[in-house]
């Protein structure tokens, strides 16, 4: 009885059930001198998106356009974390480049706020959750591709 216990608590812990897609997005914008590279793994169970993990990296041989992505980022995201906690990142800073790795844990978001202030629809929350399709469609309309 114990052994099935143990079982079931491990089963538990590790996330049973729990579904990963994988996104990606490749931006070449050459008159405005940058590349993005964006890879977006996103966690989900039963339709419903737990939480995601980004890597954008962006690349340019002009040090403003690099500055400009710092600031821009870095403000994005303090202010995301302001409004709606629960999210983490970092950058890291190279020649020519600027990454952030950023995780968000859209289970623990207030999904009202998301959707009162236009971040996503409404049709894509179901019981207070983010659906995957709704996420997918988010990043799919910025030019990912998902699968």
């Amino acid at each position: 009885m114990r052994k099935i216990i143990i079982i079931v608590l491990m089963i538990l812990i590790t996330g049973c059930g729990t579904k990963k897609m994988i996104c990606e997005l490749n931006v070449d914008n050459n008159n405005q001198n940058y590349k993005l590279i964006g890879k977006y793994e996103i966690r989900y169970q039963n339709n419903l998106v737990k939480n995601v993990s980004t890597t954008e990296t962006y690349i340019s041989d002009n040090s403003q356009v690099i500055e400009y992505f710092d600031k821009y980022l870095t403000k994005t995201y303090k202010d995301f974390n302001k409004n709606y906690g629960n999210i983490s990142y970092h950058k890291i800073n190279k020649q020519n480049q600027i990454s952030y790795k950023v995780v968000i844990d859209y289970s623990k978001i207030d999904s009202k706020k998301l959707v009162k202030n236009g971040v996503i629809d409404k049709s894509n929350i179901r019981n207070k959750n983010i659906t995957i399709s709704g996420l997918v469609d988010m990043y799919e309309a910025k030019g990912a591709k998902c699968n």
